[in-house]
């Protein structure tokens, strides 16, 4: 499950913020809330975590047809995007690409290694 802890534990184990410190960031990364929800829908994995956090978090995904025509059905495909201040965008993006494919796989950071649910996703 993820926790701040074990993510500073993993990228920085030298580091030792202090209680005020975690307690910001837990609040800034709704640590409790994305531990709710995990513990709410264990047994998602992969796309089905994508789409549940989408619907979660009342996101709607209006994806033209035409766009979805762009993106090929089998065969290589390379999407390259930047996604500096959050992962929503991100999120997006995989349910739109699999819309069309379910091979659909994302380079990530090491921190969001840490998102259980979505491992299956990543490279």
């Amino acid at each position: 499950m993820f926790s701040l802890d074990n993510v500073i534990d993993d990228l920085w184990p030298q580091a030792k913020p202090a209680l005020w410190q975690k307690k910001v960031l837990k609040k800034l990364l709704h640590e409790e809330e994305f531990q709710q929800f995990a513990a709410r829908h264990h047994h998602l994995k992969g796309l089905d975590t994508v789409e549940q956090v989408l619907e979660h978090l009342n996101i709607r995904c209006a994806i033209p047809a035409h766009d979805l025509e762009q993106i090929p059905e089998h065969g290589p495909l390379v999407i390259i995007a930047n996604h500096p201040t959050g992962t929503l965008d991100g999120l997006a993006l995989l349910y739109a690409v699999s819309r069309v494919r379910r091979d659909v796989k994302v380079v990530t950071n090491r921190m969001l290694t840490h998102l259980e649910p979505l491992s299956s996703l990543f490279i």
